[in-house]
This record gives structure tokens, C-alpha cells and sequence, in this order.
């Protein structure tokens, strides 16, 4: 939630670490169900590459994977691994830059985009959001 500067931060007694960690719980747990048919692999990473992709998308920004490796702390060829895996299960496109041919942009597939919807709603539902 959005603090003004009026409001008084949250001291360590009123964070209710149970229900956070319940909460975060869930959210696994809707995540791993809604890629269940495509792969049990949807780990950290390949969750924030979709996540990534999901947020650029909707503001026109473009993602090419050393970008991702430098967002995410991993070298660029584990990021490739990540990118490769999650295209040869249908979740990213890949496309060369026109402008500069050596680029790969990547975006989601319209599979992905349902699949990241639909999770999002569900998640959003669960944090009544």
C-alpha cells in the first residue's frame, strides 16, 4: 500500500510475519499450478523473466536477455539457458532487432499471456488486491 509521509511506518510488531509467509505460500503455489501443464521448472528466475516480460509489454519497453542478467545478478549465459528453456517450452518469442540484427528481442507468446493473466488474477484475488 501507498504511504504518505504522515503515515507512521509499520513498527516489527505489526507486521504479522505468518500471514505474510502464508500469503507468499499461496502465491507459490497458484504459480506452480498454473505452468503445471507446461513445466515443473518455473522456478525463481524463469518466474521474473515472465513477470519481466509481462510489465514491458504492457509499457512498450524493450527486453533483450543481457538486460535481464544484469536485472536478475546471473552471467549472461545462464540467463541464455533461462531465455532457451523458456522458448522451447512456448513462453517467450524470440525475434531479431531490425534495427541491429545482433539483438534478440524477446516478448511473450499469446499462450504465456494468458497463462501470466490468468495467474495474476488469481494471485490478485488472493491478496484481494
Amino acid at each position: 500500500m501507498f504511504q504518505t509521509s504522515a503515515e507512521p511506518e509499520p513498527s516489527a510488531d505489526d507486521i504479522d510475519s505468518p500471514k505474510i509467509a502464508s500469503l507468499l505460500l499461496k502465491i507459490w503455489t497458484i504459480r506452480a499450478g498454473s505452468f503445471k501443464q507446461v513445466s515443473d521448472e518455473i522456478t525463481e528466475i524463469p518466474w521474473n523473466i515472465l513477470l519481466d516480460l509481462t510489465c514491458s509489454e504492457e509499457i512498450g519497453r524493450t527486453v533483450v536477455a543481457s538486460d535481464l542478467a544484469i536485472a536478475y545478478n546471473v552471467p549472461k549465459s545462464t540467463m541464455n539457458r533461462y531465455v532457451d528453456y523458456l522458448h522451447s517450452i512456448g513462453l517467450v518469442r524470440k525475434t531479431r532487432d531490425k534495427a541491429n540484427r545482433v539483438r534478440v528481442l524477446l516478448t511473450l507468446t499469446d499462450s504465456a499471456k494468458t497463462t501470466m493473466s490468468g495467474t495474476l488474477d488469481r494471485i490478485g484475488d488472493e491478496l484481494q488486491i
